[in-house]
């Protein structure tokens, strides 16, 4: 061998060893930090595994304990009517109209509808719901889910438990429409008992659909804060139901468990290399995407296809084998810490009934780089699993905010409803509701002080919240558009008032115009 060829190879052989030595340091690396963070967490009272995670069962003997599929057996019976229209329609801005006063309305679909067409409907519900109410009521039931089935575990209750609340919640308004308001609040307190029944369970899908099913109910709730029938100690019970509900702690365990089911994928003695290369179909922005295209069928560009297609599953297949030689441990780490700067900013916000959350709830992160921060190229490249979680772990913590700040506000109108009953006014301020209505005065979670309010003249009030932008904009109830969404989506999350006559024959007449426009060639 000749010495130019000689010191080729010794140069290719050099290189080679550089990239392999600096394959095995990252490696561990990666292990040895993990291994550190764990340390450190547990130290502070952190828990990892499904064990420790997972709710124990009921000891008490008289729960029932049943499959998801049992459960939805048990609740199979009632369903909404199908032309329900909803609740709480929002008519203008900060301004609702209450469908239990209403004797006819139009459908989704421009049909009219009326109680009196939907009164066969209701009765055939209403004679289905008295054992479902018991079984809520009760809580004589427990859910048992198979969490070491992963992320594959099945949850086909959740879908039967947000059909049975908006059931329950029609079954309210109708028994509204009807002056029949003791039968309105056990709908609605029975609703409540689904909440409380899939609480504890760690799912983030679970508390996303228990969040569903809150807002469904809120509606429900304004509806029946718009009948003057109501007694105080109804009114009480009512108000106890939504000061029990909690949305961002369940939210935070859940993803402390997803936490732990999510280990798996990290260890290859539990999932296969073939499974990580067909996950990563859904990450494209590393190396390209397998995709189908628009590539027209005959053109010279279509023969080609299938090269560009094996082309992109070679670099996926190679990418994932050089992460889990080099960066699976790193990638783990990264998992970790996304989710505990979540969990962290969940606990600290639920503790201070505050967010954004004070500084110091991510304190994990002070001493590492954020997850959060845009990566480059080598951190997509290492993190490519952990970087597909944390858009929802965003997007659900604050789902689960806004649902705490809807529960400030639905408590702060219950108690203004009670002091209305009682002393025949409303007060002059949220202070005065303490403590012969409340413990404290209502919270805004996004302004770190109590929610806005101010009386007005004519009996109604202003209550509102600054909204997530964080904006103190007076109460307005509008857009930024300045058109007309549904509640709590204007500048400022405004508890909506009742509209009037005119107001709610404008919005008609609107809406008619509106369709007319839509169905006009």
């Amino acid at each position: 061998m000749s010495r130019p060829a000689r010191r080729r190879l010794l140069i290719l052989a050099s290189v080679v060893g550089l990239v392999l030595a600096f394959l095995v340091e990252e490696r561990y690396r990666g292990l040895a930090g993990l291994r550190a963070w764990e340390r450190d967490m547990r130290a502070r009272g952190e828990k990892f595994t499904l064990a420790e995670l997972v709710p124990p069962l009921p000891t008490n003997s008289a729960v029932r304990i049943v499959s998801p599929d049992q459960f939805s057996s048990l609740l199979a019976a009632a369903n909404m009517p199908p032309t329900w229209p909803g609740a709480m329609r929002t008519v203008g801005p900060g301004k609702a109209r209450p469908l239990w006063t209403a004797s006819d309305w139009i459908d989704h679909d421009s049909r009219s509808n009326s109680w009196a067409q939907l009164e066969s409907a209701f009765a055939s519900l209403e004679e289905q719901l008295p054992p479902i109410r018991i079984l809520l009521t009760n809580r004589s039931i427990f859910v048992r889910l198979d969490y070491d089935s992963g992320f594959d575990v099945p949850l086909t209750h959740l879908g039967r438990c947000k059909a049975i609340t908006q059931a329950l919640n029609a079954a309210a308004v109708h028994a509204l429409y009807h002056h029949r308001n003791d039968e309105a609040l056990e709908n609605l307190t029975a609703a409540f008992g689904l909440l409380e029944l899939t609480q504890d369970e760690g799912w983030m899908i679970t508390q996303l659909v228990r969040l569903a099913c809150a807002a469904i109910l809120q509606t429900g709730s304004w509806e029946a804060l718009q009948s003057d029938d109501w007694t105080d100690a109804q009114l009480a019970v009512f108000q106890g139901v939504w000061e029990r509900q909690a949305f961002l702690l369940p939210m935070a365990h859940a993803l402390a468990l997803e936490r732990a089911t999510a280990a798996r994928y990290y260890d290859p003695s539990r999932v296969s290399l073939r499974e990580l290369v067909d996950a990563t179909g859904t990450f494209n922005s590393v190396f390209g995407t397998s995709g189908s295209s628009d590539v027209a069928p005959g053109s010279l560009a279509s023969f080609f296809e299938p090269v560009i297609h094996a082309g992109a599953a070679f670099r996926r297949a190679f990418h994932v084998y050089l992460w889990r030689v080099a960066w699976i441990h790193q990638d783990h780490l990264n998992h970790n810490r996304i989710l505990q700067a979540c969990v962290d900013s969940t606990r600290q916000a639920a503790a201070n009934r505050q967010w954004p959350e004070p500084p110091q709830a991510s304190a994990d992160l002070s001493n590492a780089d954020d997850p959060r921060d845009e990566p480059g190229i080598y951190d997509r490249l290492r993190h490519w699993l952990s970087a597909m979680i944390l858009p929802a772990c965003e997007k659900a913590v604050s789902k689960a905010v806004r649902l705490e700040v809807t529960r400030e506000l639905t408590v702060a109108a219950i108690a203004l409803k009670r002091h209305q009953l009682r002393h025949h006014t409303l007060p002059p301020s949220l202070d005065a509701l303490v403590p012969e209505f409340l413990a404290a005065p209502p919270r805004d979670w996004y302004a770190g002080q109590p929610l806005g309010y101010r009386p007005n003249p004519d009996g109604s009030y202003l209550l509102y919240s600054i909204g997530d932008d964080g904006v103190d904009d007076h109460g307005d109830a509008r857009n930024t558009q300045g058109e007309i969404r549904s509640a709590f989506y204007g500048r400022d999350m405004v508890w909506p008032q009742r509209a009037t006559p005119q107001e709610i024959e404008a919005y008609k007449a609107g809406l008619t115009t509106t369709r007319k426009r839509q169905r006009s060639p």
